[in-house]
């Protein structure tokens, strides 16, 4: 809770080797390959496409090799997803996967997500007002565990969503229960979880788990014993609530894997998930580490992701998953791309999905007798492009800027451009042992090709990001140590992107909400600082503030 950066660092840093030390089967490095021609680019991961399992047993077979003969030179960081790292120890810790609370690491956690206009019916001659889910891009639905058209009230609840009949707001009804579960029956998964959804119409579409009862049955596989497979998936499955007594389900998808995040557009949903692998335990057999699919428009089978949707890079460690699902047309088979890769925070406009990771750098002295001495490191955020034209998906770009992002309102397409807000910090270990700490915050702009067109770099140092909010040529950006200064940029050049105004008051927000063109509200906490010259402040509760931009 401290807002000493050095203290900050540290312990994050402390935290960081910690959890590795405890399983360095979980990190690795993974040098440049010459597998179907992949090759690395300084500073973005490189990713190429897959043409065949052989491509893949190729792929591994190396990085096992390669794993090999790190584990027992300690640990090595090297163009490593940080993130999915962290996250895949605990789960070998933990000896099973993250927690129900916990799968949806990034993007649930950041629930501030609603919409900016109230969707309204029109029934009997009179107007229904109901509020729907706040959402970052018009156009792009977003889950939630709430759900309500103004009439009935979709909840979730374990594997269940309880549908409340609210018409009469003097006698609310349980009017029926949607069991998730029913759609595992004869199959390898024992019970299911909610974890999100998206009402559109008449059609109620679940973001489900399905957790494996056991890792010897076979009856959904169709010729090969799966043993390196997760212990669950995650789904998709799309009722027909036209009856909300009597729900219908119309058809189901799932991917193997833990939940990251999805987002509707139009008639589609779209999922990513994670599925962590460990290259040590490769055994040759490359259809049982790539993530199984099973699609109710072509077979209940749960089948591996043919192997030309997958794109090959650095990462041997994580299969980054999108998956596209037509929620109107139950017979249009589904669409699934995979690249290794890993990410943790989403962003969707119209025609693309990106995913977000976090690696950590380090460089190391010329003279370094061991490759344990780090001389500095530095954490980047790893870009992965999708295109998406329905279920038309395709892996577009891959790019990477310094810093980390705080949550998915630090991204923003904006005229086929990327702009990321992170907070840049890193360390420098000098000749006496002593270890420099340094923190600032800017804005990179990219092109469409995930290339840099433009940053802004050295804002507010020393402090850190607390909220973003971009809108059309402008952006928003609050940083905090001791006071919040609100910052606005034109974005309008993406080559120059410039500071236009500053505003100084105590507290931060946490959220910005683009209320009109020329307002925005934000919602955060008050502070006072310890003393005019103090690094440290204190909270002194909610805080909400009305700017005029």
């Amino acid at each position: 809770f401290s807002q000493r950066p050095a203290f900050r660092f540290a312990m994050a840093a402390l935290s960081l080797l910690l959890v590795v030390g405890v399983s360095l089967g979980a990190v690795y490095a993974v040098p440049k390959s010459n597998v179907s021609g992949i090759v690395t680019a300084e500073g973005k991961p490189a990713l190429t496409r897959c043409a065949s399992y052989d491509d893949l047993d190729a792929f591994f077979s190396e990085a096992k090799d390669k794993y090999k003969k790190n584990i027992g030179r300690g640990m090595m960081w090297k163009s490593t997803t940080a993130s999915g790292a962290i996250n895949d120890t605990i789960e070998d810790i933990q000896l099973g996967e993250l927690p129900e609370a916990d799968l949806s690491y990034g993007e649930y956690y950041y629930t501030v997500e609603e919409s900016r206009t109230s969707p309204t019916d029109i029934e009997d001659g009179g107007v229904i007002d109901y509020s729907g889910t706040n959402v970052q891009v018009d156009g792009v639905d977003e889950a939630d565990i709430v759900k309500t058209d103004g009439k009935f009230v979709y909840v979730t609840n374990g594997g269940k969503v309880l549908v409340f009949d609210v018409r009469n707001p003097s006698n609310i009804v349980l009017s029926s229960t949607i069991n998730v579960d029913n759609l595992l029956n004869n199959s390898v998964y024992g019970y299911a979880r909610v974890a999100d959804m998206f009402l559109e119409g008449d059609l109620l579409t679940v973001v489900f788990s399905a957790e494996k009862e056991s890792y010897q049955d076979k009856r959904l596989y169709s010729d090969y014993y799966f043993g390196m497979r997760s212990s669950n998936e995650f789904g998709i499955a799309v009722y027909d609530v036209s009856d909300p007594a009597a729900p219908e389900t119309v058809r189901y998808y799932t991917q193997e894997g833990s939940y990251v995040s999805s987002r509707r557009i139009g008639e589609y949903v779209y999922i990513v998930t994670n599925k962590y692998f460990s290259v040590g335990d490769y055994d040759g057999s490359p259809k049982e580490v790539v993530p199984c699919r099973c699609d109710s428009a072509v077979s209940d089978r749960h089948d591996p992701i043919a192997p030309d949707c997958i794109y090959l890079g650095e990462d041997a460690s994580n299969f980054l998953t999108l998956g596209a699902v037509n929620i109107k047309d139950a017979s249009e088979p589904a669409g699934t791309v995979t690249v290794m890769g890993g990410g943790y925070t989403v962003y969707a406009s119209l025609n693309a999905i990106y995913v977000f990771g976090t690696s950590y750098r380090e460089v190391k002295a010329d003279d370094a007798e061991t490759d344990d001495y780090v001389i500095s490191g530095e954490i980047a955020t790893d870009i992965y492009k999708f295109t998406i034209k329905g279920a038309e998906l395709a892996f577009a770009a891959s790019g990477s800027v310094k810093g980390s992002m705080i949550n998915q309102f630090a991204a923003d397409e904006y005229e086929g451009n990327l702009r990321v807000a992170t907070n840049y910090e890193a360390y420098t270990t000098k000749e006496d042992n002593t270890v420099e700490f340094f923190s600032e915050n800017g804005i990179t702009i990219l092109d469409e090709s995930l290339d840099k067109l433009g940053e802004l770099t050295g804002l507010a140092k020393d402090e850190y990001i607390k909220s973003v909010r971009f809108n059309g040529a402008t952006g928003y950006v609050v940083t905090f140590r001791t006071v919040d200064p609100l910052f606005a940029f034109d974005l309008s050049d993406p080559r120059n992107p410039v500071v236009t105004g500053e505003l100084k008051i105590p507290g931060y927000s946490e959220y910005m909400h683009i209320y009109n063109e020329s307002t925005i509200l934000g919602i955060g906490q008050d502070a006072t600082a310890e003393s005019e010259d103090a690094d440290i402040a204190y909270y002194q509760g909610l805080k909400i503030a009305l700017f005029d931009v």
